[in-house]
């Protein structure tokens, strides 16, 4: 099970002088969020909504202005893909 949770400094700091129990190297060994982080969101469905939508412009009746925004669509997708990961996404139980 993975859970965020918000601890001061001082006691972030402190437990690491004072680990003594396993709960407290499962809280060190976390991974602590950048400070003024966004939303977390999933970025792999939002990444598969954007090239939904680009599919859609792409139709055999697209103009210019839809094959621009189509390429404005995979050049989001494709930053989305680069965005450094903070937290490693949990395999899903069917793809373990």
């Amino acid at each position: 099970m993975e859970i965020v949770i918000k601890i001061s400094d001082e006691d972030y700091e402190y437990l690491k002088t004072h680990n003594k129990h396993g709960l407290y190297s499962s809280i060190l060994n976390g991974t602590p969020l950048p400070k003024g982080h966004g939303r977390l969101i999933d970025a792999d469905v939002f990444e598969k909504r954007l090239m939904d939508a680009r599919s859609y412009y792409i139709g055999e009746k697209a103009d210019d202005f839809d094959l621009r925004f189509a390429a404005g669509l995979k050049s989001a997708a494709e930053r989305l893909v680069d965005a450094p990961t903070i937290i490693e996404a949990e395999l899903a139980e069917s793809e373990e």
